[in-house]
């Protein structure tokens, strides 16, 4: 496959053809987007890349959709997804022990939930428990989600 240049929202698109004898099998085109978070959206990567930015350096969603001139609930999707990316990330690093058996690790826990209306029995009940290993560089940390119903870690 090559890149090559198209009239797409990019571009430039990912081209296979294939020749037999000198005669053209079959032309494929496939998009710079596929299989990646971009995949589907109708912002320029250019776009994407720069709210990227303003969520790697803490901007509000406000002032975020107000320089790009976007949606507020576009950037909070975009900063959702860079959340997940991030987080997938985390975990991928992290094994299942966190620190030595010198080091400090900070464990802190909070339950997830809230009341419909404020009354009522609790729904969609999370417990999240984050660690981190104190003073290291870089961070080494660690989070676990528990579904409902779990109530001591």
């Amino acid at each position: 496959m090559k890149l090559c240049s198209d009239t797409g929202i990019d571009g430039q698109v990912w081209r296979c053809r294939k020749y037999i004898s000198g005669v053209s099998r079959h032309d494929r085109k496939a998009s710079i987007r596929k299989s990646s978070i971009f995949e589907g959206c109708k912002l320029t990567v250019q776009t994407i890349l720069y709210c990227l930015y303003e969520w790697a350096v803490l901007s509000p969603v406000e002032q975020t959709a107000h320089e790009l001139c976007l949606d507020d609930h576009t950037v909070i999707e975009w900063y959702r997804k860079f959340r997940t990316v991030a987080s997938r990330l985390v975990e991928s690093i992290t094994g299942e022990n966190i620190g030595m058996s010198t080091d400090i690790v900070e464990i802190d826990e909070c339950q997830i939930g809230r009341r419909k209306h404020n009354s009522g029995r609790r729904r969609n009940e999370v417990w999240l428990l984050g660690m981190i290993v104190r003073g290291s560089n870089p961070r080494v940390c660690s989070f676990r989600m528990s579904g409902v119903g779990i109530g001591g870690l």
